[in-house]
């Protein structure tokens, strides 16, 4: 009896072979396959990594040097909405061209002040300095809501809040942003616990801001004093996820 899975086979073989020995090799193909993963995993690396904050934080108290806060891709600057039924409009940066110099929209040297919420005390964890193309950056950063805020030129010396003794500041300048309700302490049934681990002197990190001192965390308001290089025009943005508030100073 003829085998005819033998014929059948045999005639596979055949095929087989034509396509090993005549057909197009596979394994440029493969080979272009690879590739193609490799630069589709890479281009979603980027992508998940361009969703910074554009603080580029150049010092920092202990707290992540990276934050989540807004892209790092241009776009218009936005408002949210009247969380805390103040009357008043958070306004969110634009985020930081990395192609050219960016103005802070908005910047001048008139004062900048939000009430103050009925919340409680929220703890101030972090301050920073970061310096952008345009304007050198400072954030506040607290574990709870957002404080109400003032933020203005003031005449030196600066004195302490609480006990009026003078708070030296380098610079020919100075702004002080006051936060209530806020403290870098939290009391407890133990006592109390401080909350902002930080220096009370953080070096600025461009031209235009030379440091920023603590002036003072009296009954729920801290105060602290941003020394300045020159008189220049400013801008105050909040940013939430934490909580975050914002003060860029025009550095050219």
């Amino acid at each position: 009896m003829t085998d005819q899975r033998g014929s059948s086979g045999d005639t596979g073989s055949t095929g087989d072979a034509a396509d090993s020995g005549e057909g197009v090799d596979r394994r440029p193909w493969i080979a272009v396959g690879v590739l193609a993963v490799v630069v589709a995993l890479l281009a979603l690396w980027l992508w998940a990594g361009s969703g910074d904050d554009g603080e580029d934080v150049a010092t920092t108290d202990g707290a992540s040097s990276s934050d989540a806060t807004s892209s790092s891709t241009s776009s218009p600057s936005s408002t949210t909405g009247d969380p805390d039924g103040t009357g008043t409009t958070a306004v969110v940066p634009a985020d930081e061209d990395p192609g050219g110099i960016s103005i802070p929209p908005g910047a001048s040297t008139t004062p900048v002040s939000v009430p103050a919420p009925a919340i409680e005390t929220t703890g101030l964890v972090a301050v920073r300095t970061a310096r952008h193309e345009g304007f050198d950056r400072v954030v506040f950063e607290f574990d709870g809501a957002l404080p109400g805020y003032e933020v203005a030129y003031a005449q030196k010396p600066v004195h302490e809040e609480g006990s009026g003794n003078e708070v030296p500041v380098s610079g020919s300048d100075v702004v002080t942003v006051r936060m209530t309700p806020a403290s870098g302490v939290r009391f407890t049934a133990d006592g109390y616990e401080e909350v902002y681990p930080g220096p009370d002197r953080v070096p600025g990190a461009g031209s235009t801001v030379t440091e920023v001192v603590e002036a003072g965390d009296f009954e729920a308001q801290t105060t602290w004093a941003v020394g300045l290089a020159d008189r220049v025009d400013f801008a105050v943005s909040v940013l939430e996820s934490p909580s975050r508030l914002v003060v860029d100073f025009v550095n050219h």
